[in-house]
């Protein structure tokens, strides 16, 4: 009986996240995706040219990477887990020197989810903002100590979604492993 009920919410799961929903924003949609699929995201926003963005955790630090130099990008994630020990430290360092270092905030909506499972999507409008968003939606509730404010909006990211260009990743073993 337990099986039947996993295997439903299971397949309403799995159709939630693909089923594109209502698209409806000019938009391009950067999902969350860990440390190998930000590098992924950076590498494909190259193809688009929108200037309008949707994101959840790793997503949106790529939507900020796009416009640097890939050589700075990386010199920065090795410089911050070269100084730090924690993930939380290493993803914080990481976030404050990309921001330092952009040029203008893009077009970006970003998404985060409160402690009671509230989805939460906002446009921050100066560097400071953008940095305190990013910090939330990179925030992944098991690797960070601090549960009890907005975290990670990986989930919200498939709910909320509906721009018209999305990124997928490739679901094939050398970009899983």
């Amino acid at each position: 009986m337990v099986c039947k009920y996993l295997f439903c919410s299971f397949i309403i799961f799995l159709s939630i996240i693909t089923y594109p929903g209502y698209i409806s924003k000019n938009c391009v949609s950067v999902p969350p995706g860990g440390i190998s699929g930000f590098w992924y995201s950076v590498s494909q926003l190259q193809n688009f040219k929108n200037n309008e963005y949707f994101c959840a955790s790793s997503g949106c630090l790529a939507v900020m990477a796009k416009d640097l130099d890939l050589g700075k990008v990386y010199s920065l994630a090795k410089n911050s887990k070269d100084n730090h020990n924690s993930f939380n430290n290493i993803k914080n360092d990481f976030i404050n020197k990309l921001v330092a270092n952009i040029n203008y905030i893009p077009d970006v909506s970003i998404v985060t989810m409160n402690n009671i499972g509230y989805c939460i999507e906002r446009k921050p409008s100066n560097k400071k903002e953008l940095r305190t968003l990013l910090i939330k939606t990179t925030d992944i509730p098991i690797l960070v100590k601090n549960t009890f404010r907005e975290i990670d909006g990986g989930l919200c990211y498939y709910y909320l979604n509906n721009c018209k260009y999305r990124i997928n990743f490739p679901l094939n073993y050398k970009f899983l492993t």
